[in-house]
């Protein structure tokens, strides 16, 4: 099996985060591997089945809770997923609570390691907690838990509202240069990006989603409030040695989707 993969497309949700760009995918051809960045309605299930080749699916996040399907069948994700268990479909996911859930659905889900392009400066921590709330979404990133804080004035809310461009142009550094801790409440996999940007900077995050040296997972509000305690203590320091730590974990970005060096063995 071809392992590097050259060809890619995206789910119309994903085009914001361009993966394509990021991994110098071209569009995809029938006849080539291909790698699905996203799998949200029927669309993009029929895009999947009907390629000839190797399809790697990247299931994001909310796509593998439940799939739209416009011929409304009365059981549409259960009969999709059965459709997706093919010898030619690889899923994999870079959220260990999406495989989870896709294993306990039938589908074979490998875990891929996260890649990321940016190389910022470790930064000095701030004064302010930041947590990221989609404006559109905000309960599934969490709100209920953050607001039961009442961090106040304290808090630093990143919702999406800063264009990508203008975010990797400088504003994320900017952000980020006021915060000790990071917040990523969701229950299931919202906000995966926030978290890596903060530990490549050095700095903990509180959360369930993944696992890289600066996550700090939590079960209750007393969890959370203690991590937020103890980070406070490091604050104007710089943690070069997390930083290294989680760079170690990713995996860098080599002009293709290499699916060999991507999963986790």
């Amino acid at each position: 099996m071809e392992t590097k993969i050259k060809y890619g497309h995206e789910a119309n949700t994903m085009k914001k985060f361009k993966f394509m760009e990021q991994f110098g995918l071209s569009p995809m051809v029938n006849g080539d591997p291909l790698v699905v960045f996203g799998c949200y309605n029927h669309k993009d299930v029929q895009l999947i089945l009907s390629h000839k080749n190797t399809v790697v699916v990247v299931w994001m996040g909310e796509d593998s809770l439940f799939i739209k399907d416009n011929r409304k069948q009365k059981s549409p994700s259960k009969t999709i997923y059965k459709m997706l268990n093919k010898p030619n479909i690889i899923h994999t996911t870079w959220v260990p609570p999406i495989q989870r859930r896709l294993i306990r659905k039938g589908l074979d889900c490998k875990l891929l390691k996260i890649t990321i392009k940016e190389n910022p400066p470790v930064q000095s921590l701030g004064s302010q907690v930041y947590t990221y709330l989609q404006k559109k979404k905000p309960d599934y990133h969490g709100k209920q838990m953050v607001d039961s804080l009442d961090l106040k004035d304290r808090l630093l809310v990143g919702d999406y509202s800063i264009s990508r461009e203008d975010w990797y142009a400088g504003e994320n550094d900017k952000m980020y240069s006021n915060v000790f801790i990071g917040l990523a409440l969701s229950e299931y996999a919202g906000g995966l990006m926030s978290i890596v940007e903060l530990g490549v900077r050095g700095i903990p995050v509180v959360t369930n989603i993944i696992d890289l040296p600066h996550c700090i997972p939590w079960k209750t509000k007393e969890d959370i409030q203690q991590a937020i305690e103890h980070a406070s203590k490091n604050i104007g320091k710089t943690n070069i040695k997390l930083a290294d730590a989680v760079r170690a974990e990713l995996a860098p970005i080599n002009g293709c989707f290499d699916l060999e060096k991507l999963l986790i063995k």
